[in-house]
């Protein structure tokens, strides 16, 4: 058995030769041995294709930073307001009133609505050292 017929035909001429002397024809699947000019090009092609591929890894890339830098506030603020429906409170930061209340030994700390919002136990200084009575002042 020969590796090769006819090769000193034109490729036509072999054909010719192939289905003259072949006793039927039919598709079959092979592995083919690559030309070492068909692998140069291959290696031309997947340079080609490296290069390409290198270039929309970096889009992608840069893509994928602005898109972290749009999403990123987004889920700040989700994460907040989760946060504000869990506890069902939030910190604030404003002017509040500091209202003295003597009898009971507590500073009271009231916001513009007039909502007590925090208290605590006056200090030493806070106190007073003699409490005056209307009623004791009226009768002296």
């Amino acid at each position: 058995m020969e590796r090769q017929l006819f090769q000193n035909m034109s490729v036509a001429d072999r054909i010719q030769m192939l289905k003259d002397n072949a006793e039927r024809t039919e598709e079959f699947q092979y592995p083919r041995e690559l030309t070492p000019d068909e692998i140069l090009e291959l290696k031309d092609e997947l340079s080609s294709e490296s290069i390409t591929l290198s270039k929309l890894e970096e889009k992608k890339k840069e893509s994928m930073a602005e898109f972290k830098a749009e999403i990123k506030p987004v889920k700040a603020e989700e994460q907040r307001i989760l946060q504000l429906l869990r506890t069902r409170s939030e910190e604030v930061e404003e002017k509040v009133y500091l209202l003295a209340d003597q009898e009971e030994g507590m500073m009271c700390y009231y916001n513009s609505k007039g909502e007590l919002v925090h208290s605590r136990l006056l200090r030493q200084n806070e106190k007073q050292l003699r409490m005056v009575h209307s009623d004791t002042e009226k009768s002296n």
